[in-house]
């Protein structure tokens, strides 16, 4: 990897970080700088624009939890399986810096509303990828007559929803156990067979 590129992969990462705890809008340019170890030029012989730097730090954000939601499903082969294993990731989310701050589509999602058109698409194009991961596994769990049957997207939905509130929940107040008994609660629908 050449050294342009890593210093780039070093600012979104540090960006990502700082952007999903304090603000995709309203953290200014003065802190990205200071983490990123950068002066203002610096930061923009990488990117063209904050803008620019920012969507990529969102999708960075996405991706690492992405990654920790995909990678618990490994070896995992019935439906239920899987279900319990993302909601043991997202159980866990307080403590993985994957969530520092919260969900990043969640906080994107607020934040931008309708004053950001592009990072609102971004928001709406990564929780679409969110609940069609828990739709993709609970289609599977209705073939297979693990699940009864019922609207997947529906349920995905609903269950996405209650994850993201808990985790809201949990970051307003401080206090792990939102979220905890959220996820308690799914975990114990799921092993019901979602009914």
């Amino acid at each position: 990897m050449k050294k342009g590129e890593a210093t780039r992969q070093r600012i979104v990462a540090r960006t990502a970080n700082l952007l999903n705890k304090q603000g995709y809008r309203s953290t200014p340019v003065s802190a990205i700088m200071e983490v990123a170890g950068l002066q203002k030029g610096g930061i923009y012989r990488h990117f063209d624009s904050r803008d620019e730097l920012t969507l990529e730090a969102f999708r960075y954000a996405v991706a690492r939890m992405r990654d920790r939601l995909t990678g618990a499903l490994e070896g995992r082969k019935s439906a239920t399986d899987q279900l319990l294993a993302l909601l043991d990731v997202t159980g866990k989310a307080p403590r993985d810096q994957a969530f520092g701050g919260g969900c990043p589509i969640m906080n994107l999602a607020i934040e931008s509303d309708d004053a950001d058109p592009k990072l609102r698409a971004a928001a709406r194009e990564a929780m679409n990828a969110l609940i069609g991961l828990f739709e993709r596994i609970i289609v599977e769990g209705i073939e297979q007559g693990e699940f009864s049957k019922q609207n997947a997207r529906t349920l995905a939905s609903s269950m996405v929803a209650s994850i993201e509130g808990g985790m809201m929940l949990s970051n307003l107040y401080k206090d792990a156990r939102y979220l905890k008994a959220i996820t308690s609660d799914l975990r114990q629908r799921v092993r019901d067979g979602l009914r």
